[in-house]
Order: C-alpha cells, then sequence, then structure tokens
C-alpha cells in the first residue's frame, strides 16, 4: 500500500480519439473550439487504490443542462457528456479517451470526480449511473469497506456545478479533491507516574465491533448514506481488527510500552490506519445502539518476557458520529504502578489536509470519558 502524504497538483488536457460508447456532442463551443479540460489538486491521499503514490486516474460524470443544476429535475439530468468516464494522467497530462467534448454555446455542464476509478478490482459495489439513458439526481458510489485495514482506500470525491467555459479556468475544470472518509490512527505511551519497571504492557489488538462497513456516497453533497443492520441482524456487522501480525495494521516495535516509554509512539503502522465510512457511532435505534472499541493487551514481565497476564481488553462504548476529512488519534495511556492496568484513553482531532502527519500535528487533545 501507499501510505506517503503528498499534495497532488494535477493539471493537463485532453486526448482526444474515437469510442461509440460517447454521445456524439460536437457543439459550436464557447470557448473559442476549446475541448473541455481537467486540472485536479487533492489533499494528502493515502491507498493501495493510486497505482503509484501519485493519483493516476479519475472518475469523472458530466450532466449538460439549460437551467441551474437542481437534484431534483430528473428529467434534465442525463450523463451526456461524461460516463463514469476515466481521466487517466499519461506522460505529465491528463487524458481521457473517446469524443472530444467542446464547452457548449447554451448549456451549463455539471461535473462530478471520484477516485480512484471503478476499475481497480474491488474497489466498489456500485457506480451509478452506469449507462446514459439512466437519469439520476446526482452520481453515488456503493462502498463495501474491506476489513482488512491494509486494502481500505481513500476514497477521494469533488464536483462543480453550474459550469460554462467563462467560469473554468481557461478551459479547465477546477477541481479540489476532498477526502470521503474518516481516517483513525492509535498511539500510546506510559504514565510519567508509573515508575512500574518490572511489567511491560504488550498491546495485541484493537477491535472495533458493531460500525457499518456499507454506505452509499453522493458525489454531489458528499453526504453519506450508512446501511445499518436490521434488529437481531447482527451478521452484517464486520468485525475490524489490528494486530502485530504481517500486515496487521499495528507495529511490532512499538506494541511494547515499557515504563521507560513516557513519550508517545505510534501504533499503528503507516497502513495501519483506518480508513472509516463517516456514521453516527452512538444511539442508532438499530438493536445494537453503540460501536465498540476493544483494546486487547498482555501484561509482560519485563526482564524476563514472561506472560504475566493474557489478552486482558478494555471495552469503551464509542460516542457521537465520525465525520468525512477529520483524522482523529486515539491516545493509549498505561499505568501499572497497582501491578494492574489502568488505561486513560484520549482523542486528538484534526481536519486530515494536504501535508497533515498523523499522529504529530496540530490539534487539541480532550478526554472524552
Amino acid at each position: 500500500m501507499y501510505a506517503a502524504l503528498i499534495m497532488l497538483s494535477l493539471v493537463g488536457t485532453i486526448g482526444i480519439a474515437s469510442c461509440t460508447s460517447d454521445s456524439d456532442d460536437m457543439d459550436q463551443p464557447s470557448g473559442g473550439n476549446t475541448a473541455i479540460g481537467f486540472g485536479f489538486t487533492s489533499q494528502a491521499t493515502r491507498g493501495t487504490s493510486t497505482e503509484t503514490a501519485d493519483l493516476k486516474k479519475i472518475g469523472v460524470f458530466g450532466y449538460s443542462h439549460t437551467n441551474a443544476w437542481s437534484a431534483g429535475n430528473t428529467a434534465g439530468n442525463s450523463p451526456d457528456y461524461f460516463l463514469n468516464k476515466a481521466v487517466i494522467k499519461k506522460n505529465g497530462t491528463w487524458e481521457y479517451d473517446g469524443v472530444i467534448k467542446y464547452w457548449p454555446s447554451d448549456r451549463k455542464v455539471s461535473f462530478f470526480a471520484y477516485a480512484p476509478y471503478s476499475d481497480v478490482e474491488g474497489t466498489f459495489d456500485e457506480v451509478y449511473p452506469d449507462r446514459e439513458t439512466d437519469v439520476a439526481s446526482s452520481p453515488y458510489i456503493k462502498y463495501l469497506l474491506p476489513t482488512d485495514v491494509t486494502k481500505q482506500i481513500d476514497l477521494l470525491y469533488a464536483n462543480k456545478l453550474d459550469m460554462t467555459y467563462a467560469t473554468s479556468n481557461a478551459g479547465k475544470v477546477p477541481f479540489t479533491m476532498k477526502h470521503a472518509l474518516t481516517k483513525i490512527g492509535f498511539t500510546a505511551k506510559r504514565d510519567a507516574a508509573d515508575a512500574n519497571s518490572w511489567l511491560t504492557v504488550k498491546v495485541t489488538a484493537i477491535e472495533y465491533k458493531y460500525i457499518s462497513g456499507i454506505g452509499t456516497l453522493n458525489l454531489e453533497d458528499g453526504i453519506w448514506d450508512v446501511t445499518f443492520p436490521a434488529p437481531g441482524d447482527n451478521g452484517r456487522f464486520p468485525t475490524f481488527t489490528l494486530t502485530p501480525d504481517k500486515d496487521g495494521g499495528l507495529n511490532p516495535n512499538t506494541v511494547e510500552i515499557k515504563n521507560t516509554q513516557t513519550s508517545t509512539v505510534q501504533l499503528n503502522t503507516n497502513d495501519g490506519y483506518f480508513l472509516f465510512i463517516p456514521q453516527q457511532l452512538s444511539g442508532r435505534g438499530t438493536g445494537i445502539e453503540n460501536t465498540i472499541l476493544n483494546i486487547y493487551y498482555d501484561l509482560v514481565e519485563t526482564t524476563s518476557g514472561k506472560i504475566i497476564s493474557e489478552q486482558e481488553v478494555k471495552k469503551y462504548e464509542l460516542k457521537g458520529f465520525y465525520e468525512a476529512g477529520k483524522s482523529i488519534v486515539y491516545n493509549m495511556t498505561f499505568n501499572t504502578s497497582s501491578n494492574e492496568v489502568d488505561l486513560t484513553l484520549s482523542q486528538t482531532i484534526v481536519d486530515w489536509v494536504t501535508g497533515a502527519t498523523m499522529p504529530n500535528q496540530p490539534g487539541g487533545e480532550n478526554s472524552w470519558w
């Protein structure tokens, strides 16, 4: 997985080719024979979906219409300009295959973009609409979140409504891609007041239960429609787990928290951030009201490595909701002064933005238990 946090400034031109699946709309352009092009600016990205450390393929919908874009005006919102078109970076420029599209002289065009493009195997359950005859108030993506954290993707989206050549950037649509998911990381340290050197706390797993992994993203407003199981239907709630195993998402070099470890260490690997669908965590009325966060650990004799107590667990019922475009770090502070484990858990919440690194980034630390 590519885990780099990078700034992508992607501006290019449109390639010209023929493709019978596109509409042959050759309007007299209002932009002086200017083809529609794209310019992309992205927030930081991470995910196996990018084919290299740079974003290389973006899906685009384009709807032409006479009046201002209206989600309720389905009659005029057919995706006649771009139908889930792959816009691909080739030799430093951005191109798409198919009939060239010009800026129309008498209509507006509303654009919707997302990344990674849906031909990445196993990326999405569904991207709608899937044919030009479909009429939709706006396009959407149905996403099934992989339980393997290393296969979770950084889903990006953007839109520009009611565009004309005059409102474009010299014919290019100025997209700013946004994060559609919530990023979750973990840190740990020992309490500075914990002088108990003979015990080491080893984090063995971090587990989420009763959090939804199915949702539909509306590309017009970025709002998710999240699927929760009906009462008694617990099978549709998958379990998401980090472990120190190979590709398990936890760094085996940082999970042993000795009393000398009074500064914060990152527990998850750079590929081990959960990327969750934004959703309500508590009070859902689904039969299982709250999302559960379980932190498993062993209590180990420091010198010999002998396990004193195995697979202990601290359970937390999460409150509130996860927001799109937020980075959340759960900060664990362990204290073994009583020869047992006391765990204080706090969270740091910041905007998931360009150049940010987790967890060493600006933001206040707030205890919420």
